[in-house]
């Protein structure tokens, strides 16, 4: 576009004089891109922070994410929850209907949602969008339903400042630097798989909000059309004309003008002008953007990210920090959502908010708590088990949901981290992290006070670890230098009796593998169970086990008797720096 609107943020309107007014593009992004300005710049710290930083830390969150076949899993269970919560899967309203029947979108040869879905994504993967499907893609597309995937679209902005064209950046970084006329094919077929695996990652989250607009868009629709509204009144009850708010009835004569006309005049962001009460454009068109509107708030969405969290993205720290944001922010607008329909006094759009606020509790509470309760039950798995078994996990899986999934020869607890694949994790840790505090503390009041203050601390930092931990690279690069070979969590990365050559081996091997792609280890572990072979630690894993790991969530074995042995290194450790501490007095002044 040629010109851009000034568009104040909520909540903060009246700070600029130019609110409001078009600018020209180049004028606009100077202003108000400052971030994206200073990456391309050509000063000679510019470049070496956007080749030295930017463009490791993008390729390597590309490779943990893009190019694992484990995470495209994970990646289209989590779109389902957001779907899921907003109460799509649920039966009324016609939802079965559009999704499995018709969906309404076509104007001939109508089909159903999940018809349509698969061919604006698997089809546009694999092949070719039909005409009559693309329409309604673009139609989808118009209102920033589709297309609008968090973590690939901040990958794609990383690399794109580095190379500067938005499209081909993230292709283009793994082949400018070979790509003369000897490498220019296998170049071109390298950039064509990753293009197609950047639209796989796309396609599985518009897959599911796709069908999340197809079914808000009907519901609302049937809802309208109960109450009379259509093509050829929708504007006159917007603006308030009084013939056409008198035929706006209930089924028992009631006159629900007023409400009706508060929901219209609400459910609409765009194109809608609030002070002519008139809305730009045809009635399908007022429905696609109010389907549009709810998905937008509800479903994380790149768009809607702040310019801190896209200034972010540029910083050396954070690791996909902007789905975090988006979950804590469209988790709050399901609420807000839910609230607003109940209190409508619409039946019909109350029916719809209890329903929407049903979904929502059941998705981030019901079903991880339900969960585990049943898997426990299953496996003959008490309380204080689960507890000990926290004991024993990794520190990201401490404050996890954890589905116990029976037991090895030996007895102990086999395992999945459900929060891996749980999209609305975040907003249920700290609850985890307190609970876990609790259970964990001697049951007095001072110990109790004592470990809610420590659990709410651990909430608050799983919270913001993505903002301010380390990014994948840059945590690997400072473990090799500036740390001196010793990683966050004390381990090793090379020894300090280690030749200069092998530290600088160590070193380059250990900044390499944040490179790697995150499924390789996995199809390893799946070759090796397969074949019998034990891994480099001694552990064997079960070929069954590993193969359900494909679907996103692993079952993961438990080691007390491994887990003992770091316990114990790290009590010896802790006990001598106690040790240092009384000492290192007593030996200043040479003794």
């Amino acid at each position: 576009n040629k010109f851009k609107k000034v568009i104040p943020k909520e909540g903060i309107q009246g700070l600029s004089p130019l609110e409001g007014l078009y600018l020209r593009a180049p004028v606009y992004d100077q202003i108000f891109k400052v971030s994206d300005n200073i990456l391309k710049d050509d000063h000679i710290l510019s470049q070496l922070y956007r080749y030295g930083i930017l463009a490791p830390k993008g390729v390597s969150q590309v490779s943990k994410t893009i190019l694992s076949a484990l995470t495209h899993a994970r990646n289209f269970v989590s779109a389902g929850a957001f779907a899921a919560a907003n109460g799509i899967l649920l039966p009324g309203e016609g939802n079965y209907a559009t999704l499995f029947s018709k969906s309404g979108l076509l104007k001939e040869g109508d089909k159903s949602l999940l018809s349509i879905a698969k061919d604006i994504t698997y089809n546009r993967v694999v092949g070719r969008i039909p005409q009559g499907s693309r329409d309604v893609y673009e139609r989808a597309m118009k209102v920033q339903v589709v297309g609008t995937q968090v973590e690939a679209n901040i990958m794609k902005k990383n690399l794109a400042g580095i190379i500067s064209d938005n499209n081909q950046g993230a292709k283009d970084a793994f082949g400018r630097i070979l790509d003369q006329n000897k490498f220019r094919k296998a170049i071109t077929k390298s950039r064509e798989i990753y293009g197609k695996l950047e639209d796989a990652y796309i396609a599985e989250d518009d897959f599911w909000k796709f069908l999340t607009w197809g079914v808000e868009r009907n519901r609302h629709s049937g809802l309208l059309e109960k109450y009379g509204v259509d093509k050829s009144n929708f504007n006159k009850i917007l603006k308030g004309d009084k013939e056409a708010l008198a035929g706006i009835v209930d089924a028992n004569g009631k006159n629900m003008s007023r409400q009706v006309q508060n929901f219209l005049r609400k459910s609409v962001a765009r194109n809608y002008d609030p002070t002519a009460k008139q809305f730009l454009g045809t009635f399908d068109d007022f429905l696609d953007e109010m389907a549009g509107n709810i998905v937008r708030n509800n479903v994380p969405n790149y768009a809607y990210i702040g310019r801190a969290g896209r200034a972010l993205r540029m910083s050396p720290f954070g690791n996909f920090i902007a789905f975090p944001l988006e979950v804590i922010r469209t988790g709050n607008n399901v609420y807000e959502q839910a609230i607003k329909e109940i209190k409508s006094e619409i039946p019909e759009l109350a029916a719809i908010g209890w329903k929407r606020l049903f979904s929502f509790a059941s998705t981030t509470a019901a079903i991880p708590y339900g969960a585990t309760a049943w898997f426990k039950n299953k496996h003959g798995v008490d309380d204080e088990e689960m507890q000990a078994l926290r004991r024993y996990v990794p520190p990201w899986s401490r404050n996890s949901t954890l589905l116990p999934m029976g037991r090895d020869e030996q007895g102990y607890l086999k395992y999945v981290d459900f929060s891996y694949g749980n999209a609305y994790d975040v907003l249920i840790r700290p609850f985890n992290a307190i609970m876990n505090e609790f259970a964990n503390g001697p049951a007095t009041e001072q110990s109790l006070m004592a470990s809610l203050g420590k659990g709410t601390a651990d909430a608050f930092m799983e919270i913001s670890d993505p903002f301010v931990s380390e990014s994948i690279f840059t945590e690997a690069f400072f473990d090799s230098t500036i740390r001196r070979g010793v990683g966050m969590g004390g381990r090793r990365v090379w020894s300090p009796a280690d030749d200069t050559a092998t530290k600088l081996w160590k070193g380059s091997k250990h900044i390499a593998a944040a490179f790697k792609p995150g499924s390789i280890d996995q199809f390893r572990r799946i070759t090796d169970s397969a074949l019998g072979k034990a891994d480099k630690y001694g552990r064997v894993f079960d070929f069954e086990d590993e193969i359900r790991g494909l679907a996103g969530f692993r079952i993961l074995q438990s080691d007390p008797e491994r887990g003992l042995t770091f316990k114990s290194t790290k009590f010896s450790r802790s006990l001598k720096d106690a040790e240092n501490l009384f000492t290192s007095s007593l030996l200043k002044g040479g003794r």
